[in-house]
């Protein structure tokens, strides 16, 4: 009983210290099934965003529509290419990327990207759908107002991220998407939550 009682004035005294600190949002302890992973390389990856997901709205719990564009297909990748000559590895221009993917002439070998974002870029929908929470964002380094989360049943990063921004018009557009482990999502997610899948209980986690 000391042991807790020390351990409670330890936790007032760091939220007097540090009183715009975050708390972790609320996860599952158990993550959603994982679903089918994209196997496809980045050419047939696009044909079948476009296909299937490009300038198509999704729809949140909220009932708030969500936008995925085409042009944002290579910032979901993290898409870059490789140093050239004198130039140094720089962001792949959708511009530019766009334009040879639609002409069948896009070579992979130029450009690196994250590979586990490939593998789970069609999770996309479902996290927007059915996420586990929906945060403003506060991380100062990825661009976006909110944030939409999900824990899968996954080995290492676990947690699919998808970040959302209102275009001018007032369209809400998917910007870029990443996994991370459950214990780093309070880097991302800022204050209460906008939407929680569930009341945190006995059956969820606060990492």
């Amino acid at each position: 009983m000391q042991r807790e009682h020390h351990m409670g004035e330890l936790k007032e005294q760091l939220v007097r210290i540090f009183p715009d600190r975050h708390p972790h949002p609320w996860v599952p302890k158990e993550g959603a099934a994982s679903l089918s992973y994209c196997q496809l390389d980045i050419l047939n990856a696009f044909r079948k965003y476009c296909e299937c997901c490009a300038n198509r709205d999704v729809e949140d719990p909220r009932k708030i529509c969500v936008t995925l564009f085409e042009e944002n297909f290579p910032k979901l990748l993290k898409l870059w290419l490789k140093p050239s000559g004198k130039l140094p590895t720089r962001k792949a221009r959708a511009k530019v990327v766009i334009p040879l993917l639609h002409a069948g002439t896009f070579n992979q070998d130029l450009y690196t990207w994250q590979d586990v974002r490939l593998r789970t870029l069609f999770w996309l929908e479902d996290v927007i759908r059915e996420p586990d929470g929906i945060y403003p964002n506060c991380a100062q380094v990825v661009e976006g107002e909110e944030v939409y989360i999900k824990r899968y049943n996954k080995e290492l990063s676990d947690v699919k991220l998808v970040f959302t921004t209102i275009r001018p018009g007032g369209t809400r557009a998917i910007i870029t998407s990443f996994l991370d482990t459950a214990s780093n999502i309070g880097e991302y997610c800022a204050e209460n939550p906008l939407y929680c899948r569930s009341c945190p209980s006995k059956n969820n986690s606060r990492l």
